[in-house]
């Protein structure tokens, strides 16, 4: 799954670093932080089904270290996408606002840290440590 998990980090990297830059743009920053809303949301329902279903795959194995260890990524799922879904959802939200994210996002962006995924590649984006990397 690492090749599958690489190709959704860099794609939810990416997606957000485009809202990043709406974002600061007033009156289209409105649009954007709908967008992701709606964005964080989904990825919060995403990251409980599949954390899930791989829970439930998990318990069908008879094998107990491996049982553990599917147990553990489903765990690490669950927390490092539905906590950055809520992290897009709060940012959407400030958003809405024209002007707020000029105030609020930019500097945050501008630091150069900033909560990103773990196996994002985006220049210039540093990782700040996460829960589930």
């Amino acid at each position: 799954m690492g090749e599958i998990e690489d190709s959704i980090d860099n794609a939810f990297g990416w997606f957000e670093h485009g809202l990043n830059i709406a974002g600061y743009i007033p009156l289209v920053s409105t649009i954007s932080g709908g967008i992701r809303i709606g964005f964080g949301k989904l990825e919060v329902i995403g990251a409980i089904a599949v954390a899930a279903f791989t829970a439930i795959k998990a318990l069908f194995n008879p094998d107990p270290i491996e049982k553990h260890l599917q147990l553990d990524k489903a765990a690490k799922i669950l927390v490092k996408y539905s906590l950055h879904g809520a992290a897009n959802v709060l940012r959407g939200t400030l958003e809405v606002f024209p002007f707020v994210s000029l105030v609020t996002c930019l500097p945050y962006d501008l630091a150069g840290n900033r909560f990103s995924y773990v196996r994002e590649d985006i220049p210039g984006v540093y990782a700040i440590q996460q829960v589930g990397s």
